[in-house]
């Protein structure tokens, strides 16, 4: 998925509206000397999204000395969103450090970011990217710019339907990570067009399970 192009020109071209809002603000990063930039990263720095996002944020600030680009990956299984450890170790590590602009990456960073980003990083310009709007776990802040996109599962759904239009069974895969109960809901919203309810049980077309 990631490797295709049309994912890289997504990527890239989020990565250049990011930039592109931060530049807009009073408090630009063309008007500072030094400009610190932190990017918090969904889950560990192997996953392919993760470093197709840091090489274009890499390749986006250049090598100017005066971009200093900082990564941190948040993983909810190895330590929550909310594990108070978290906040401490990002305050002692970054003391001191003033930051021009912040990027969330994801709903867990995102919902790290509304919890506890105005304590760690006052006043500082806030910006996330995430795949819907849906996977908020309350409204986005005022302080808070958002760039989202849109997770379909029903037109999956539809082709598959249009290209075997006798099938009477759908199957739903999901694996254990927490994260899957998110996109299992947002596929429940999208199936229910078929006929499938929330549960993936009996529906009036066919029937869909979730494994």
């Amino acid at each position: 998925m990631f490797g295709c192009p049309q994912a890289l020109m997504t990527i890239w071209r989020c990565v250049g509206l990011i930039v592109a809002i931060a530049l807009l603000f009073p408090t630009s990063l063309r008007a500072q000397n030094v400009r610190n930039v932190l990017v918090l990263h969904t889950y560990n720095a192997n996953m392919t999204a993760n470093r197709l996002w840091s090489e274009a944020f890499h390749e986006t600030f250049g090598p100017d000395v005066r971009n200093q680009l900082y990564e941190e990956y948040f993983d909810n299984d190895r330590l929550p969103e909310d594990d108070k450890a978290l906040t401490e170790r990002l305050r002692e590590k970054y003391a001191g450090k003033k930051f021009d602009l912040v990027i969330s990456l994801g709903q867990i960073p995102l919902n790290f970011v509304m919890q506890h980003g105005e304590d760690l990083w006052p006043g500082t310009l806030k910006i996330c990217a995430a795949g819907d709007t849906r996977v908020l776990s309350s409204r986005l802040p005022s302080d808070i710019t958002g760039v989202f996109g849109t997770i379909g599962f029903g037109p999956t759904l539809d082709l598959a339907l249009q290209l075997m239009p006798n099938t009477r069974r759908v199957f739903y895969v999901e694996g254990v990570d927490p994260a899957e109960r998110i996109w299992h809901r947002l596929a429940a919203e999208d199936f229910r067009r078929f006929g499938y309810d929330a549960n993936y049980r009996a529906g009036r077309r066919s029937e869909a399970e979730a494994i």
